[in-house]
């Protein structure tokens, strides 16, 4: 249960985040980065995660990292739509 709690949170501030940040004039090219940094993270914890964890016999360990790569980025990504958000209004309140 706390696993489905877990995954919906993070999905709404996930969505949250694209929300608040779809006004922004580089919002493409900011979604372009991430897809591609989250697709280097799965990169390097699934082709060199035993050469840098060492043996994971069944695979759990590449999850969990997997996971908490995800959670980290969401996280990340949020406070700094919080950031750019809060920036952009005081710009357009300036002018």
């Amino acid at each position: 249960m706390y696993l489905i709690f877990t995954a919906l949170f993070f999905l709404i501030i996930w969505i949250v985040s694209i929300y608040v940040l779809s006004y922004w004039k580089q919002f493409f090219r900011f979604l372009l980065l991430n897809t591609f940094l989250v697709a280097f993270y799965l990169y390097v914890i699934i082709f060199y995660g035993k050469n840098i964890w060492g043996h994971d016999e069944y695979g759990l360990g590449a999850l969990g990292r997997i996971i908490l790569s995800f959670m980290f980025h969401t996280i990340t990504v949020f406070i700094f739509s919080i950031y750019k958000s809060y920036q952009l209004k005081k710009d357009e309140k300036a002018t």
